[in-house]
């Protein structure tokens, strides 16, 4: 019997110093992640699902998070960075790698138009910079201008495009746009986009060119042989009825320039 009670009085020590250690060790583990230097960023890896990205400038907006500990890294703090420097971001994941890690990965808003802009007058419409050297010559290749899908400016020499994107020709402005900055409204594309797709699915238009005015906030698109005239001062499907209802009245062959949709209960053409 004394043999039975010493026995159960060392088994429950035993078990006190095993919670003891189990908590000691708890505690270690807790501590090493708070406080170790290893838990400390020591590695940012940048993906990114477009090339236009300027890497660069991503790495150096992102250089304050190394010797963050990574328990207290934000994915917030490090999107709101990243914005900063790509404007047309449209989803920033942030990955955590323990021991000391970050993986950032940058999709961006697809391209909706490449963008050709007019030159003020008198401007200087060289395509490069040429570097001579002995007797060779370096041509700096000039960036191409798209339209992005919410509304920016990109000009990039590094695209990766699926399929050929439509051109917007963008005249009549007063200051000259700014890249990554905004250029056209989204609301005013998805009304170009709509007045097209009527004007193609409806009336059997194929409409080759684009022509936005930025300060009249109008804008032509041109089929093969007519250019029909739009702009934001009414509803589309306002100009559009006139359009059907012009139809009503004139043969689409007489018209050998332009219809003017924009103004309010008649239609001008030529």
């Amino acid at each position: 019997r004394r043999f039975r009670s010493a026995l159960e009085e060392w088994m429950a020590r035993a078990k006190q110093w095993v919670k003891f250690l189990a908590a000691g060790l708890a505690l270690f583990v807790v501590c090493l992640f708070l406080f170790s230097p290893i838990m400390h960023v020591r590695e940012i890896q940048v993906v990114r699902t477009e090339g236009r990205v300027d890497l660069p400038a991503v790495l150096r907006v992102l250089s304050p998070f190394y010797g963050r500990h990574l328990l207290f890294v934000s994915a917030n703090e490090i999107g709101q960075h990243i914005r900063e420097v790509v404007p047309d971001a449209s989803e920033v994941t942030v990955r955590k790698h323990y021991f000391s890690k970050l993986e950032v990965r940058i999709a961006v808003v697809p391209l909706v138009a490449r963008v050709v802009i007019d030159p003020p007058l008198g401007s200087d419409t060289s395509s490069g910079s040429v570097i001579t050297q002995g007797s060779g010559a370096i041509v700096a290749a000039r960036p191409t201008d798209f339209l992005s899908e919410n509304g920016l400016l990109v000009s990039t020499v590094h695209t990766s495009l699926s399929q050929p994107l439509p051109v917007i020709r963008i005249v009549d402005w007063g200051a000259r746009p700014v890249p990554m900055m905004p250029l056209l409204a989204p609301e005013f594309l998805d009304r170009m986009r709509r007045a097209e797709d009527a004007l193609t699915l409806e009336f059997g238009q194929q409409i080759r060119t684009r022509t936005v005015y930025l300060r009249a906030r109008e804008f032509h698109l041109d089929g093969p042989t007519i250019s029909f005239w739009f702009d934001v001062r009414s509803p589309l499907e306002d100009q559009l009825q006139r359009f059907r209802t012009f139809l009503e009245n004139v043969k689409l062959k007489d018209v050998k320039s332009y219809v003017d949709l924009r103004l309010i209960g008649r239609v001008v053409y030529k």
